[in-house]
């Protein structure tokens, strides 16, 4: 990811018709804007070494990667707050649908002035539209937060079956590990892995 201007690299091939062909990794957006983003490309092998040197900088303080993890679960597994609030606003919901039902009851068996009964009822009809959409926004937090916890589940248990450092790029470990890599304009690149641990190294 370009540190420059929030967007993706995407992979490019050079030399693609001779015997110098190599993939190059860049930002999308390099060339698209009047001025354009100053991070560098980079090569597959640079990519598979600045992961190799972040996993070790991790590694190097397992026990507390670990420790990390497990108070980062411990608040992600309780999502009874987000049911709380849901059954709360649903409660809500209900009682504005049976109030707005009620209302066209009554303006069926005695019309009510139009205006009046049509004012009460998009009032009533505001009110569900609004507590329907923060159901929804909820929701989508609960399982944006079960998704994270997930990951972070899913790092914990490969990181600590993993004794050893690296020596070189394991693909395996970089999907389950890796969220992804900010490039900046100097010689420094963040790793992102998912548990949400940061590491800096040089490209």
């Amino acid at each position: 990811m370009c540190d420059d201007c929030g967007s993706y690299f995407g992979s490019k091939l050079w030399h693609s018709t001779d015997k110098y062909r190599y993939r190059i990794w860049r930002c999308n957006n390099k060339f698209k804007n009047k001025i354009k983003c100053q991070t560098p490309h980079l090569k597959e092998e640079q990519i598979n070494e600045i992961f190799v040197m972040a996993f070790n900088k991790l590694m190097s303080d397992k026990s507390s990667v670990i420790a990390d993890c497990k108070a980062v679960l411990e608040e992600l597994c309780n999502i009874s707050k987000f049911d709380n609030k849901i059954k709360k606003l649903i409660s809500e919901k209900d009682e504005i649908e049976k109030n707005a039902k009620n209302l066209v009851l009554e303006n069926a068996k005695t019309p009510l002035v139009q205006d009046i009964y049509n004012e009460e009822y998009n009032k009533f009809l505001a009110k569900f539209e609004n507590i329907k959409q923060k159901i929804l926004d909820l929701e989508k937090q609960k399982a944006g937060q079960i998704s994270k916890q997930c990951q972070v589940e899913a790092f914990l248990k490969k990181i600590s079956k993993t004794e050893n450092f690296l020596k070189e790029f394991n693909e395996a470990l970089w999907f389950a590990l890796v969220k992804n890599i900010r490039i900046g304009k100097s010689d420094k690149a963040i790793v992102v892995f998912k548990n949400g641990k940061e590491v800096e190294v040089e490209i």
